[in-house]
């Protein structure tokens, strides 16, 4: 597949996405992640529910690319799926930024 012809497959997958998030919108608990690293991290079934859809997706679609994703089902580690590093590998964030509270900053 050209790609072009991959980047349009995934600017698909990326609008169905956002039809997800779509219809959990105002519908929204928070989960908290068990991971010591991101304890205090939210993360919703929103966030979730969108990262299945475009990494089922990319599946059937690239059976050989990589997947690494902020959220898993558990919520106590990331998803990654990366057999060939040196290969394409897909990196996905849903609904960045679910947390912003940040209290420190680096000095600069």
């Amino acid at each position: 597949m050209a790609l072009k012809e991959d980047l349009e497959f995934v600017r698909q997958l990326a609008r169905q996405a956002s039809q997800v998030v779509l219809h959990h919108y105002g519908h929204v608990d928070r989960l908290t992640k068990t991971n010591s690293a991101t304890k205090d991290e939210a993360v919703t079934e929103a966030d979730r529910a969108s990262q299945r859809l475009i990494v089922a997706g990319l599946k059937k679609q690239f059976p050989a690319d990589g997947i690494i994703g902020e959220e898993s089902e558990s919520g106590s580690t990331i998803t990654f799926e990366v057999t060939n590093p040196l290969g394409r590998n897909w990196v996905i964030d849903p609904i960045d930024g679910t947390n912003n509270s940040c209290t420190e900053h680096p000095a600069g």
